[in-house]
């Protein structure tokens, strides 16, 4: 809090309120109704009746009770209304500093934010280029490479060309439609292994497309569309495994779920769907 308002609060709840025009009246009023007493029955013993001293009992309250009342009355009626200008300083005090946290919150939110996009930057700058020249340099494998890895020659109907590139089964003129004949585990296997590198680069890149929706353009143009082609194919071959946030992943990338306009993406949508049971709902 800052310091002229910590005076202010002092000022308004430290006063101390002077309650002697309230006493003063009442010891006025005591004094002379007393002494009107006295003079009137100066000279007379003291009485043993006790109707006597209940006569004089109600004489005093009936004087000096009802000025003491009436004075107790007026000092609670000013401690309510100190009360409430306490009450009201601490609202005020409240109020201003509910307005610095929720300050101090935006400059955080505001720090924070702009930490986020400054990594999105760098990743953009140092960590997109390379991800993207090896998934170039796994565009142009032989897919063959991938064959004696997972010992899938003789999984391989005999009339594929097993040396096309990795490309070219994600591209519209390849032939990858013998995929469709794999067992579900070898299907799984290979198709990891296919899509994996364009995958995470598509997550990575849907990561900072959330904390930065300007650079969309730039990761396209760096990325560019043969690789792209091959990150939605990868979204769409993954969408139903575990932890894929495909729809998150499919907001930020703009994939279209479902039927797909062109064959290759269509076809490993489809494969997918064989390859990861759909999650219950």
């Amino acid at each position: 809090m800052k310091e002229e308002e910590k005076i202010e609060a002092t000022d308004q709840t430290g006063k101390k309120y002077n309650y002697w025009p309230l006493v003063l009246p009442v010891m006025v009023t005591a004094i002379v109704a007393i002494g009107v007493y006295v003079n009137n029955f100066w000279g007379l013993p003291p009485s043993r009746k006790p109707s006597d001293w209940a006569a004089f009992a109600t004489y005093v309250s009936g004087t000096v009770g009802v000025a003491a009342v009436v004075a107790t009355l007026m000092a609670f009626v000013i401690t309510l209304k100190q009360q409430k200008k306490l009450i009201d300083s601490q609202s005020d005090m409240i109020i201003k500093q509910e307005q610095q946290l929720d300050l101090t919150r935006q400059q955080l939110e505001g720090e924070e934010r702009r930490r986020k996009v400054e990594l999105v930057y760098n990743c953009a700058v140092n960590i997109i280029p390379p991800v993207v020249k090896e998934l170039e340099r796994q565009r142009v494998m032989r897919s063959d490479y991938f064959f004696d890895g997972f010992d899938l020659v003789q999984e391989v109907p005999p009339d594929v060309n097993i040396h096309q590139t990795v490309g070219e089964l994600f591209s519209d003129g390849g032939e990858y439609s013998w995929l469709d004949q794999l067992d579900k585990g070898w299907l799984i296997c290979f198709g990891e292994a296919l899509t994996g590198n364009a995958y995470r680069l598509g997550v990575l890149v849907s990561d900072c497309l959330y904390e930065a929706k300007e650079l969309e353009d730039y990761f396209r143009s760096v990325i560019g569309s043969d690789n792209f082609s091959m990150i939605e194919c990868a979204m769409l071959f993954k969408k139903n495994s575990v932890n894929s946030g495909f729809s998150r992943h499919q907001r930020a990338l703009r994939i279209v779920d479902g039927k797909q306009s062109n064959p290759a993406a269509q076809f490993w949508h489809d494969l997918g769907e064989k390859a990861f049971e759909k999650p219950t709902e």
